[in-house]
């Protein structure tokens, strides 16, 4: 005969205060909000080139929730955080996943010390610090909404539609605006030829007022983007035409990923900080590993990618090479 195994203590907390809140009222300690976690406050080399600073004021300003749409690394994430910064926002961000559960969202019960408590959700802790924040404002960032599982998509809407609020029913709160004050809901997504990604559900793309699709910048615009400090010309030249190689790459299918400005800083970094060892060649480690490390897991995009290496730097295999 099977015997059942024993529940874990902090299941069994949890499960034995459920089964109070059935039985009897109970007073439901909700924990608290540390709202220092969302001034930003590091620093942030944004350069905005095309208006969205003012494009993020006008959204805020109607409360119309924002999708940005465009490949990995071009600065979508980066713009919302640098304007938030600029403009004194208190900014939540969250990364959806395929494992993003309504509890991320909403909130769920969890033991503390002898007792249960119910940590809020990353939904009602924004409408937390809207409406405690000395701006009366907030925004809300949601990366790789197209990560989530149709079926939890749907815990987005109320958020986003004429409710503009959410009710926790586990603990029989509704959290929404105060008078007067603001919640931005801008939310992310690669397109969506990208792996790893589910069908956005049209009641939640029609709650998206506004749609940005975002391409790769020009090269005026990365020049001015990507911090070239110590980088020699002739490197610079190179590398980013190596990255618009690999981006003609992913257009023609011989790659699925490509250079984007932030591998471009990326290399630039480990550039200046190879240079300051005098047994690393700067050049070949930063190509070595930062660019075809990036493409290792597949032959075929490794063997594409130093070819484009060895027609624009002249090295054939900069993984043999050395960094001498």
């Amino acid at each position: 005969m099977q015997t059942q195994k024993p529940k874990p203590k902090s299941t069994q907390k949890v499960s034995e205060h459920l089964s109070k809140l059935s039985d009897a009222p109970v007073e439901i300690k909700i924990l608290p909000i540390n709202y220092n976690e969302y001034v930003v406050d590091r620093e942030i080399r944004y350069v905005p080139l095309n208006g969205e600073f003012t494009v993020l004021d006008a959204q805020l300003d109607a409360m119309h929730s924002m999708l940005k749409i465009g490949p990995a690394g071009i600065g979508k994430t980066l713009s919302v955080e640098a304007w938030c910064k600029d403009r004194g926002h208190p900014l939540i961000q969250f990364d959806c996943s395929s494992g993003t559960k309504r509890q991320d969202l909403y909130g769920r019960f969890i033991p503390i010390g002898d007792d249960v408590a119910y940590q809020l959700g990353v939904l009602p802790t924004a409408y937390e610090v809207a409406n405690n924040s000395p701006t009366k404002t907030a925004v809300l960032y949601v990366g790789e909404v197209s990560a989530l599982l149709p079926e939890i998509q749907i815990n987005l809407h109320s958020a986003m539609d004429y409710r503009n609020g959410v009710f926790v029913a586990e603990i029989g709160k509704r959290f929404s605006l105060k008078t007067g004050h603001k919640l931005l809901i801008v939310a992310s997504m690669n397109p969506e030829s990208a792996g790893g990604t589910h069908e956005i559900n049209q009641a939640l793309w029609t709650r998206f007022k506004a749609k940005d699709h975002l391409e790769y910048p020009s090269v005026e615009q990365e020049r001015k983007i990507v911090d070239w400090t110590g980088i020699p010309k002739d490197v610079q030249n190179g590398i980013m035409t190596l990255a618009a190689e690999s981006r003609s790459g992913v257009k023609g299918g011989q790659l699925e990923e490509a250079i984007s400005p932030r591998t471009l800083d990326a290399f630039c970094e480990a550039y200046r900080t190879y240079s300051k060892f005098k047994d690393l060649n700067p050049l070949n480690t930063a190509l070595r590993l930062v660019i075809l490390g990036m493409y290792a897991s597949v032959k075929e995009h490794k063997a594409y990618i130093q070819t484009r290496i060895d027609s624009t730097f002249r090295i054939k295999n900069v993984e043999t090479i050395g960094d001498l």
